[in-house]
């Protein structure tokens, strides 16, 4: 019976006591306002997010800049990027893909 209980609680969390390096990524430091963000995206590009064309390369590109700066300074999940208008023709699943490729490009 104990054995069960064990393997059914597999996945509790550890006490203070047990975590080594267990660091959520809020702890890691202080994200800015996702408004503080666009904002200075827009002035560094010198275009309005709403202006940006995703049907060529170089919209393409900004998106996937935009992408990497909501996730590392804003701190936002995919999941809550995925609300923004200029990412509602992206499938969920390219996220990642396209983060990785706005890192080298940023």
């Amino acid at each position: 019976m104990e054995t069960a209980r064990e393997k059914h609680n597999r996945r509790k969390r550890p006490t203070s006591d047990e975590q080594s390096d267990g660091v959520n990524r809020q702890d890691e430091r202080s994200f800015e306002p996702v408004k503080k963000v666009l904002q200075e995206f827009e002035e560094m590009k010198a275009v309005p997010i709403s202006g940006i064309d995703t049907g060529t390369y170089k919209g393409k590109r900004q998106r996937g800049e935009l992408l990497v700066l909501l996730k590392d300074n804003a701190g936002l999940k995919y999941s809550e990027i995925a609300g923004f208008e200029i990412f509602a023709d992206l499938s969920f699943a390219s996220f990642p893909r396209i983060a990785e490729n706005g890192k080298t490009i940023y």
